[in-house]
């Protein structure tokens, strides 16, 4: 009995130790900081990025939300809306306001995902960010112009803020 409550014990401490690990390695990843753009996977070329961060800009200095944008090169076996939401939460966004906007692309499992703040929600809900995904992102990524899929997602995502 003694050695089955052991081993579960270790079992235990392990899976805590295991959430930790990958907790921390994800949100140590990205720190949006002043910007709102993370481009680790390296697919935005200077010019985009730098369009790309002012668009950003104009959102943030509205007061509307909060959008950061991040590219990986892979999820490493990471449930795409695990790691989004894992990414932004409590990072992004102001607080009490709850509007963080978060895109994610991971290029190498050729997934997206839009993170949103339940304060935008009523504005970017589920289908509005579906149909921005598939009117800009899809057919972009499937060219390999990721810049200019995200950018013009972005601006779709501006004027819906208003």
């Amino acid at each position: 009995m003694h050695n089955k409550e052991n081993r579960a014990l270790k079992v235990a401490v392990f899976l805590v130790l295991l959430i930790i690990f990958f907790s921390s390695a994800v949100a140590e990843q990205v720190s949006f900081g002043e910007s709102f753009v993370q481009d680790n996977a390296g697919i935005l070329s200077p010019e985009e990025k730098a369009l790309l961060s002012e668009i950003l800009r104009q959102i943030y200095d509205s007061g509307r939300a909060e959008f950061a944008v991040v590219t990986i090169n892979s999820l490493d076996g990471t449930p795409i809306e695990d790691y989004s939401y894992n990414l932004v939460e409590g990072r992004l966004g102001k607080e009490g306001a709850d509007n963080g906007l978060l895109l994610l692309v991971a290029v190498e499992d050729r997934k997206y995902r839009f993170e949103v703040g339940r304060g935008i929600e009523d504005v970017l809900n589920d289908a509005k960010v579906g149909r921005i995904g598939r009117h800009y992102l899809v057919p972009n990524f499937k060219s390999g112009e990721y810049g200019k899929g995200i950018i013009l997602a972005s601006v779709a995502i501006a004027k819906e803020l208003g």
